[in-house]
């Protein structure tokens, strides 16, 4: 088989930061519904695919290589990491999303309590989403980016309830916040708008959230 780039005349050069490619489709299991022809197909097997497609084509890829600085120079540019200097005539950045951890929430009162709750998770990814307990739970959801707007979808299906809280306006793509809405209204998800949480605290294995206008969220939240 032909490589594909090299019909057009293209030499692209990867340069990824991780020591593996695939991006966040690294750490999901969710099943995908956004690639064409990639049905039931997890995070992880789509991630392997696109390493066997990049080694097909013969793609070359440098990976844990951290871009340190980027100079224009003429038509060209110069992208300089810790072990290479590159000339390129063309540029593209695809810095892609990032899982936002426990410094998004570090600020708040009582949460390094949740660092130790084997109920807490901070990837979407990892997050059991079909076994049988998750019926039985109420499951709280803090993000509305779209990280947090598709687990609150996906986990609408398989859990006991859900609330989704969101500090200011959901900024996710709005087919997301469009399916939102549209469980809050079959009384699936709870939405929480704006949500400012003052305070977190794990007692016997429950959670409990305390709001900036002294409301209390006393459910027993997974």
């Amino acid at each position: 088989m032909r490589p594909l780039v090299k019909i057009f005349r293209f030499s692209p050069i990867i340069i990824e930061k991780k020591q593996r490619l695939g991006g966040l489709q690294q750490v999901s299991n969710f099943q995908n519904v956004w690639y064409l022809g990639l049905i039931e197909k997890t995070g992880y097997e789509i991630a392997e695919q696109f390493r066997q497609h990049i080694q097909v084509e013969e793609i070359s890829t440098l990976l844990g290589s951290q871009v340190r600085s980027i100079v224009k120079d003429g038509d060209n540019f110069q992208i300089f990491t810790e072990a290479k200097e590159i000339t390129a005539q063309g540029l593209v950045i695809a810095t892609g999303q990032r899982i936002k951890g426990y410094e998004g929430i570090k600020f708040i009162e009582g949460s390094h309590e949740l660092l130790s709750s084997q109920e807490i998770f901070f990837d979407p990814g990892a997050t059991p989403l079909l076994t049988p307990q998750m019926n039985e739970k109420i499951v709280a959801i803090v993000g509305g980016g779209d990280n947090g707007l598709v687990t609150a979808i996906r986990f609408s299906e398989t859990a006991k309830h859900i609330h989704l809280f969101v500090r200011s306006q959901m900024c996710g793509f709005k087919v997301n916040q469009k399916t939102i809405y549209e469980k809050v209204e079959a009384g699936k998800i709870t939405l929480h708008q704006p949500a400012i949480i003052q305070r977190f605290e794990v007692q016997d294995n429950q959670i409990y959230i305390t709001f900036g206008d002294g409301e209390r969220l006393e459910e027993k939240l997974a």
